[in-house]
């Protein structure tokens, strides 16, 4: 098992809880980037 591990997998199964807590919290900050994105 190397120290190099692709970030995103790591940070996914972190998240995974998280999104599940904050589900309303993610939804503000994906509709915000959106907004600012468009």
């Amino acid at each position: 098992m190397t120290a190099r591990v692709p970030g995103p997998r790591p940070i996914v199964a972190r998240e995974r809880p998280f999104s599940a807590r904050n589900l309303p919290m993610l939804d503000h900050c994906v509709q915000a980037v959106l907004t600012l994105d468009s």
